[in-house]
């Protein structure tokens, strides 16, 4: 596949040198015949912006039509003649209306209307004052939710189903929700994503495997930060607040070089915050943030026959975390070794596109190297601390400290044909190829206490074919996918155990343990979809779909053999939806019912029958389990200049009982129960009214209570927490707001263990870590 995969691309590269490009460009203008700055202009190849002349540059294939929108102007939607290669568009002004959305997909751009997934979609339009990271809005999507325990989120359940951790011991890189940003992986790794320059946020819910493998079995985010184009514009924000937060950022649109062929954009952002834990031993805030990212954006368009994209990344978040007390303080810690959540990521991804008349050929790679480090005070307290009441512990000192440094490095190759053999069929297939290194090295109380250090490399490498069909006859389209995915795993680590073999204070030599062992397996994920328009504003679909999670190896070295490697899991899913939209509203319903098979479940058992000390945890593959629900979203937009939305989500998720022998003799049953982390509604509610140059907003955020894990009973409570905004437009450059997000201050757990961390009894009880609470702030946003 390799071999295949190099000569393709060198066919691409001869191509590129001897085929000659054709140009199309373009001015829109208002009824008044005043340019228009600032419209968007798409076709099913390319979107651009015009700029402060009306001016943009465009890529398109013959049959595509082009579209114009802005909002306060009428939307246009023209064919091209192929015989001019400049046009002239008159935009007419109405009263402000709903954008259309454009999502992507692997045969194209599509418009969201006629899309057949369950998306939900986020601008920069979408995102208000006050919103710095994904954080932020996270809560604003239905039947989304993330796990705690870590300084920004990296962990997501979509439709009550995605990782919660991935601490030392528990598995390698394989998940449920897949993250990507700017064509590049960051699943479970997706801290640097901050909205100032993201462009939109595109939430598939449901498999997604038949288009991007074995990290979307239950959904994929995917993101898109903003594409230089013809548009030469600066931006600088700044943001002030509470819990001495300072944010800034700086875009930079460079003027295009290379007669308009070469576009780039650079942008910066630092932000500092304490994190609202105050360390009482340390008298000082040990939970603080200190983050920065650089992001550098080069696309090159040679016409409407070529186009190249390279996007670099850089970031740094040197994040403390000290989120955890004994007694569940929701603002004091106790900690005297505090530890850090940080990461260094560099990334690249190189995207080159080629257009003829009916094929467009694109290819897609990506690099990627992670520094991580995760460590924190596993006691929570300090020896003043647990020497006073209700402890009374003295005369020994309580200390364990965990710290666990993880490395990824990672490349990715995609070769990707698009064939459109009329207008009413279109094709488009693919080859993809990844490698995945990541090094664990760890310290501490680890595979509850039986390392003391553990250091484990996993070695993943991921090859598939793919491919998507799609068949058009007046109001219905016909969808077809399916990818064929090989899974191939090597693992070796070497486990340093509690026992010594020569105890020495300064250098001592411990039991230790090798595992080196294998996975291999093929896979595959299908789709299956049936749109139908009622009329143009009108459609509702139905979509069969299934899904695929790899299996593993189990990293306890005292398992046994017939329980070091776990298999996949799939699931089975059908979605009946209905999008409405006309230029004020927005609906769209979808209902859906999952069947889950083999879940991936973790269990205890007796290794070793002459040995009642060898309880010992792994993965398995003991049950199968349900999903079903809702999921709304509104939007409405008047002439008033008043805009409201309305989320909702809807989840029913079931893990079926199931038995297993935990030793020879005896049966362990675990009850029918929902799965974790997978609360039964979410809301979001919001609205945004226009005075001339002022407007107010706010919205609210709600969820039902969520069991916590799969491995106890203890469940959060319902929760709602309330943002308000107050934006100023002081003149075309300049904007100003004042904000404040969870105004009544409410008190809600994000994350929650159970376990006993008290001495001298160590009795079990829920401990819980806690979302922001009361903040208020003041932006700045300046454009030049």
């Amino acid at each position: 596949m390799k071999n295949l995969y190099n000569l393709s691309y060198l066919l691409i590269i001869s191509i590129i040198f001897t085929y000659e490009p054709t140009t199309i460009t373009g001015t829109v203008f208002d009824e008044n015949n005043n340019p228009i700055e600032y419209v968007s202009v798409s076709s099913k190849t390319d979107q651009c912006y015009t700029d402060k002349n009306g001016n943009f540059i465009l890529l398109y294939n013959i049959n595509d039509k082009v579209n114009f929108q802005k909002i306060g102007y009428s939307e246009r939607e023209i064919q091209i003649d192929n015989k001019k290669n400049n046009i002239e568009i008159i935009l007419l002004i109405e009263k402000i209306k709903l954008n259309e959305v454009v999502i992507s997909e692997i045969s194209g751009n599509v418009k969201h209307q006629n899309s057949t997934n369950d998306i939900h979609t986020m601008s920069d339009y979408d995102f208000k004052p006050g919103d710095i990271h994904f954080d932020d809005v996270i809560n604003k999507v239905p039947n989304l939710n993330y796990a705690g325990g870590t300084s920004r989120s990296r962990f997501y359940q979509i439709r009550g189903i995605g990782e919660r951790s991935q601490y030392a011991g528990e598995g390698g890189p394989n998940y449920y929700v897949a993250t990507v940003v700017d064509d590049i992986d960051l699943s479970g790794i997706g801290m640097p994503i901050f909205l100032d320059d993201i462009q939109q946020i595109e939430v598939y819910q449901g498999p997604q495997s038949f288009s991007y493998g074995h990290n979307a079995m239950a959904g994929l985010i995917n993101i898109k930060t903003k594409d230089p184009d013809i548009i030469s514009d600066n931006n600088l924000k700044m943001t002030i607040g509470n819990d001495e937060l300072f944010q800034n950022s700086y875009y930079h649109h460079y003027k295009p070089l290379l007669n308009d062929k070469l576009f780039i954009n650079l942008f910066i952002y630092n932000a500092k915050q304490n994190g609202f834990m105050y360390n009482d031993y340390l008298n000082e805030y040990k939970n603080n943030k200190n983050e920065n990212l650089q992001k550098l954006k080069l696309v090159y368009k040679e016409s409407n026959t070529f186009k190249s994209k390279i996007t670099l990344i850089k970031s740094n978040l040197n994040n403390g975390y000290d989120m955890w007390s004994p007694n569940n303080n929701t603002d004091t810690t106790y900690s005297n070794q505090p530890g850090k959540d940080s990461q260094e990521l560099i990334a690249m991804s190189f995207k080159n596109q080629l257009n003829f008349n009916n094929l467009s050929i694109v290819q897609i790679s990506n690099i990627l190297k992670s520094d991580m480090e995760h460590s924190y005070d596993s006691d929570w307290g300090n020896d003043d601390f647990w020497s006073n009441d209700p402890y009374n512990v003295e005369y020994w000192s309580y200390e364990y400290y965990q710290n666990e440094l993880r490395e990824r490095s990672m490349n990715s190759h995609e070769l990707r044909f698009i064939y459109n053999f009329n207008k009413n069929i279109k094709n488009a297939s693919g080859l993809y190829v990844k490698n995945l290194k990541e090094e664990d090295n760890a310290t501490g109380w680890i595979l509850g206490g039986e390392d003391v250090a553990l250091n484990a490399t996993f070695n993943n490498t991921n090859q598939a074919i793919y491919n998507e069909l799609k068949y058009s006859y007046k109001d219905i389209t016909l969808t077809t996918n399916i990818r064929i995915e090989k899974v191939n795993l090597k693992y070796n680590s070497t486990h340093y155990h509690e026992e010594y073999i020569d105890y020495d204070y300064y250098n001592p030599i411990y039991d230790t343990t090798y595992v080196n062992t294998k996975y291999e397996d093929t896979l595959s994920g299908s789709k299956i979809s049936f749109l139908y328009a009622i009329d143009k504003s009108k459609n509702i679909y139905l979509t069969l779909s299934n899904g695929f999670k790899s299996g593993g190896v189990n990293q306890n070295p005292r398992l046994s053999d017939n329980n070091r490697l776990f298999k996949p899991e799939f699931n089975q899913n059908i979605d009946l939806g209905y999008k409405f939209r006309n230029n004020n509203t927005l609906l769209n319903i979808n209902a859906f019912y999952m069947n889950r098979k083999d879940l991936q479940v973790s269990l205890s058992s007796q290794q070793d029958s002459n040995n009642p000390n060898s309880f010992y945890f792994y993965t398995s593959n003991a049950s199968d389990g349900f999903n079903y629900g809702l999921s709304l979203n509104f939007k409405a937009v008047s002439e008033q200049d008043f805009e409201t939305y309305v989320n909702l989500g809807y989840l029913k998720t079931q893990i079926n009982s199931y038995t297993y022998l935990t030793d020879e003799a005896t049966i362990t049953e675990f009850l029918a129960r929902e799965a974790a982390h997978a609360p039964s509604y979410s809301i979001s509610w919001g609205f945004t009214k226009y005075y001339g140059s002022i407007s107010i907003g706010g919205d609210v955020q709600a969820k039902d209570k969520f069991y916590f894990s799969d491995s106890h009973d203890m469940q959060s409570e319902p929760y709602s927490v309330a943002n308000i905004h107050i934006d100023y437009m002081v003149n075309s450059n300049l904007d100003i707001s004042l904000w404040s997000k969870n105004i009544f201050n409410t008190k809600y757990a994000i994350r929650g263990f159970f376990f006993g961390v008290e001495p001298p009894n160590y009795e079990d009880k829920l401990y819980l870590s806690y979302g922001e609470p009361f903040t208020i702030g003041m932006t700045l946003n300046y454009k030049f």
